[in-house]
């Protein structure tokens, strides 16, 4: 069971070393796996753990979208594994997991890290390849930085509109009060006791009885409101601060002994503010939060020393050109070397060899036959038949023998 066990974990290493290697980056790589161990007890057991090794090829990096991807490769291979127990490192030893935070901080820095010099790559090459369309290549140098703004920022704001205002209820309240008959009042008897007669002239109408009336009215109006909820993207520029170093022009003179000497002119103060113009329409340039840009002529150490002597500016273009071309040149050579061994060495082969088996062929041919073509070519009625035919053709090619052999004959008859 050990052995077996043993196995299990190297072909499953192995696997996974083929699986990391189909990385484009990936160099080469090693993956050590702990697998867990069973035990008695629940809390005694521990979960499997793994660490890989990776050698990234020259000029080429992962991604920590990519790190994660082998990450959960690992992790996903193994039975009882979580991602948090896998370790990548390259190399020269660089942790690229980053720390086991369970919050994610770590992560989330170095994506913020990766995503900023994305950016300013992006901006870089923006302005360096416009530069070097008017100015030729190798003749300026542009970097930019840019502070970013990953915090997240939510506001939720409301806005009420006395204006729009829309009636929602309304509500009449009246009330009305009538004067009561008068009590009796004076010196207790007969007359005082009786009640008093009113004129038959004097008539009232409702409106004299009432003393006082009351009317209540309550609307309840709606008012218009706006809800607005925004979010800020996260990752904004909040500025960009942009530094071009540019080279001059060179003017070739023949000297006395018929050498060209190139002397170095400086770039005129119209030009550089033609190029910083263009710069900060390139890179978005707003002034109010703070972005600078700064244009500088100023010598090229690699272009002077390149200009001592008889260089030509084209001469040094066309192999800036050719170097950026070089790593084709080796499947160019590879195809030629090709095409060459197939025409002179893999087509005369072919042709020996096609001419070789037709003579072997036509040997083989002239060959004595086998027993039983042999029997079959000669058997009682072919012999009759070869005889016969082999007089015949006696007779037809040698006349003068062919009488001398019938005298003979005719003689011992």
């Amino acid at each position: 069971e050990f052995a077996q066990n043993v196995n299990y974990q190297r072909a499953l290493q192995g696997e996974l070393v083929r699986t990391i290697n189909g990385f484009e980056e990936v160099d080469s790589c090693r993956v050590h796996i702990v697998m867990s161990e069973k035990s008695l007890f629940l809390k005694d057991e521990e979960s499997a753990s793994a660490s890989v090794v990776l050698k990234l090829r020259h000029g080429k990096w992962l991604t920590q979208q990519q790190i994660q991807g082998i990450v959960h490769l690992v992790s996903s291979s193994v039975s009882q594994m979580s991602p948090e127990n896998v370790t990548v490192v390259d190399n020269n030893g660089r942790l690229l997991t980053g720390s086991k935070d369970p919050s994610g901080i770590g992560t989330l820095r170095s994506d913020q890290l990766e995503y900023q010099a994305k950016v300013e790559h992006k901006l870089e090459n923006r302005v360096l390849t416009m530069l070097e369309k008017a100015l030729g290549a190798n003749r300026a140098i542009v970097r930019i930085s840019c502070a970013l703004n990953f915090k997240e920022h939510e506001m939720t704001e409301e806005r009420f509109l006395p204006e729009n205002q829309v009636v929602r209820s309304e509500q009449l309240f009246n009330e009305t009060a009538r004067e009561a008959d008068p009590v009796p009042q004076g010196i207790p008897g007969i007359q005082s006791n009786q009640p008093q007669t009113r004129p038959a002239q004097n008539q009232t109408t409702d409106s004299e009885n009432i003393t006082f009336a009351k009317q209540d009215r309550t609307v309840n109006y709606e008012i218009g409101k706006l809800t607005s909820r925004t979010l800020d993207p996260v990752g904004g520029i909040e500025r960009i601060s942009v530094a071009v170093l540019i080279d001059g022009t060179y003017q070739s003179k023949a000297k006395e002994n018929g050498e060209m000497e190139w002397t170095y002119v400086p770039r005129s103060s119209d030009e550089l503010t033609k190029i910083e113009n263009l710069v900060k329409s390139a890179v978005n340039f707003v002034a109010e939060r703070g972005d600078k840009v700064e244009v500088v002529n100023i010598v090229f150490e690699t272009t002077q020393m390149a200009r001592s002597g008889d260089d030509d500016p084209m001469l040094e273009t066309w192999m800036t050109r050719l170097n950026n071309y070089k790593p084709y040149f080796k499947y160019a050579f590879l195809s030629l070397f090709l095409i060459l061994t197939f025409f002179f060495v893999v087509q005369p082969l072919i042709r020996w060899l096609t001419t070789h088996t037709a003579a072997e062929a036509e040997i083989l041919h002239q060959l004595p036959k086998t027993v039983g073509e042999l029997e079959n070519e000669y058997g009682p009625d072919a012999k009759q038949l070869t005889f016969k035919d082999q007089v015949s053709q006696l007779v037809t090619r040698d006349n003068d023998a062919s009488v001398g052999v019938m005298r003979d004959w005719l003689k011992e008859e």
